[in-house]
């Protein structure tokens, strides 16, 4: 091993120089930190890079489904325009290859069963305000015939 100070050779082990009594401690930290924060700065490109090759309209389709799922969505707009948005990045991802696939399945599987049990509480909905209309008529019928 050689000093970083004055370039002298000296043991491997040695803390500090024998020629110049630099702290060759110090001089690793400094090198370990700074490998450490270009492992960091290669993870956050690498992060970034996948985000920005993951087509937009896959991640606004899976937000905008889990928060129609989550919170109320009374006529079911959320589930449509997250079904929408997913149709619409994988044919995106389709044109241009870009990644978010999964993404796509995911917020229109979801997006679609959300749908489907509107639809069928929309039918129970229905059919129970008919039942209730239909016996309305007939009371207001029967009191037409009897008043």
């Amino acid at each position: 091993m050689f000093c970083r100070k004055c370039g002298k050779e000296i043991p491997n082990d040695a803390r500090f120089c024998t020629s110049c009594g630099a702290d060759q401690q110090n001089d690793m930290q400094a090198n370990t930190t700074t490998v450490k924060s270009n492992t960091v700065n290669e993870t956050i490109s690498s992060v970034s890079e996948k985000l920005e090759s993951t087509n937009s309209f896959c991640i606004a389709s899976l937000v905008v489904t889990f928060i129609a799922f989550f919170i109320f969505d009374y006529y079911n707009i959320g589930g449509f325009a997250a079904i929408v948005l997913g149709f619409m990045g994988w044919n995106a991802i389709k044109k241009n290859g870009q990644k978010g696939a999964t993404l796509a399945i995911i917020s229109i599987a979801v997006a679609g069963i959300k749908t489907l049990v509107f639809f069928v509480q929309f039918a129970q909905i229905s059919q129970s305000q008919a039942q209730a209309y239909g016996a309305m008529n007939g009371l207001l019928q029967w009191l037409e015939d009897y008043l």
